[in-house]
């Protein structure tokens, strides 16, 4: 194997790897979403998170890190949606937020 050979192999497996982690952390944003709206009393909807933005930015813990913004949808009664948001920066989960919604009394 020719040296651009291993240096082209090494960056295809760092594309894989970091697809990869990418993949694992939606997961993530997944189970909080879920466990958040649960004890929220709130339905996640479609069961679901969508990646809605990427940034560049500074993590305690390293000089630069990549900010995640995945959204999701929830619903009180099934009949209105509400947006919620899960922000990651790294592997880390920094804030979780459910948009303000209307409770039901009767339903509670």
């Amino acid at each position: 194997m020719t040296l651009s050979g291993l240096f082209y192999t090494g960056i295809f497996a760092l594309i894989i790897y970091a697809l990869w982690r990418h993949m694992g952390i939606g997961q993530k944003a997944l189970i909080l979403a879920h466990q958040h709206t649960k004890k929220n009393g709130v339905k996640l909807l479609d069961q679901s998170v969508h990646l809605k933005s990427l940034k560049i930015c500074r993590s305690h813990s390293s000089l630069i890190s990549i900010e995640r913004l995945y959204e999701f949808e929830f619903s009180t009664r099934g009949d209105q949606r509400y947006k919620g948001s899960v922000i990651f920066i790294g592997n880390v989960a920094k804030n979780i937020e459910l948009e303000a919604f209307v409770v039901d009394d009767e339903f509670m």
